[in-house]
């Protein structure tokens, strides 16, 4: 064997390693995203459970929040100022979860029941005041996609 035919063979070895350190880095980069998606499920379930915490464990709350939904304008300023700070929180973790669906984080079945959920509670009085309030600070593509529900 010639030193051409050596510095030929180490070519070709040199390219086999190559396309095995590809598709080892590919399963590992397809792997990750399934662990950024699984946190994410179980965030998304934490999130749900701390947002709704105020409403399900004080009955006051509840007719609080029962009363911004439609007769918003009827409450004093300190509990419109109130139920507009806990619509925001909403609107914040909306924000988030759009933009963990736009990068492909978020599963299908999870951006499905958050649009429903913001088609529902968009409907409040509440959530578009806090809406109205807080836009601006969000970027041009999730006011866009909110404006769709909330506008």
């Amino acid at each position: 064997m010639t030193l051409q035919d050596l510095g030929s063979l180490g070519d070709v070895l040199a390219a086999v390693a190559t396309v095995i350190a590809l598709v080892y880095l590919a399963v590992q980069i397809r792997q990750g995203a399934q662990v950024v998606r699984s946190t994410q499920s179980q965030e998304f379930v934490h999130w749900r459970t701390e947002l709704l915490e105020p409403v399900i464990g004080d009955r006051d709350t509840t007719a609080l929040w029962l009363k911004g939904g439609e007769d918003f304008a009827e409450l004093d300023p300190v509990d419109q100022r109130r139920l507009i700070f806990f619509e925001w929180r909403a609107i914040s973790g909306w924000n988030h979860y759009y933009h963990m669906h736009e990068k492909g984080l978020l599963d299908d079945h999870q951006w499905s029941e958050l649009t429903f959920l913001i088609q529902r509670i968009g409907r409040r009085q509440a959530m578009k005041a806090a809406w109205r309030e807080y836009r601006d600070g969000y970027d041009e593509g999730f006011r866009t996609f909110i404006d769709g529900y909330l506008g």
